[in-house]
């Protein structure tokens, strides 16, 4: 059994609706070889599955790679950095990245690997923790000052992960820089983002579930403000 504690939360049901449109908008089927990037316990698996039956993953810590080698049978593992990522380049026509790039100490080494495993054409979907909101600001101030966590997210603790100030813009300009071209943006969850001094909303996600403010997330600007942010990108 896997200690509760050690393993993120579920992936929320408005997260994976974003994968599944984005998906979509790619040129998937079911013999595209479809890398997830830094995986966790699987939480986009079986969102793949619906697309492709050629899936790799991989992750750095052991313990959710063991679990998500439990949920899941027949996707091909390995324990790997997504910092230096060990497989061979342009591999992928899909590459996946979700809720990942915030614990990466150098994010632009990140992006380069994602951009070197996936072949020419190929779509990242790529999604981060945006740290450009008034939540971001408080848990900054909070953390800098006390030496102490202030969790945002719902999901995060300075003791068990390395955890990252990156923003949405950052990150945008990242991929951009790195050659990748824009397909789609958008933000997400713009409850913990700016109304996290409401106790009753403050990562009250059965709510977040039946509001998930798509339509804000689209919106010219403010997509870079929410608590979430994601990305379609074409190499």
């Amino acid at each position: 059994m896997l200690k509760k504690e050690l393993i993120p939360h579920p992936s929320a049901p408005w997260q994976q609706q974003i994968l599944q449109e984005y998906l979509r908008c790619t040129n998937i089927n079911k013999d595209s070889h479809v890398l997830d990037a830094a995986c966790g316990i699987g939480n986009n698996l079986n969102t793949i599955k619906h697309f492709s039956k050629n899936i790799t993953a991989f992750d750095i810590s052991d313990i959710p790679l063991k679990y998500a080698k439990q949920r899941h049978k027949n996707v091909n593992f390995f324990k790997s950095n997504l910092e230096e990522i060990t497989t061979q380049s342009d591999m992928f026509d899909i590459v996946i990245c979700t809720e990942a790039m915030e614990h990466c100490k150098s994010p632009e080494k990140a992006v380069h690997e994602l951009y070197r495993v996936l072949k020419p054409g190929g779509y990242l979907i790529l999604s981060t923790q945006n740290h450009m909101n008034a939540s971001a600001l408080v848990k900054f101030i909070y953390e800098t000052f006390t030496k102490k966590n202030w969790d945002a997210w719902g999901t995060h603790t300075l003791d068990s992960s390395y955890e990252s100030y990156i923003s949405a813009l950052k990150l945008y300009r990242l991929c951009k820089h790195q050659g990748f071209k824009k397909e789609k943006l958008r933000g997400a969850d713009y409850y913990n983002a700016w109304l996290s001094w409401v106790p009753w909303l403050y990562q009250n996600y059965k709510f977040m579930d039946k509001h998930p403010c798509f339509l804000l997330g689209k919106l010219p600007i403010i997509k870079f403000f929410g608590m979430d942010f994601f990305m379609l990108s074409r190499k």
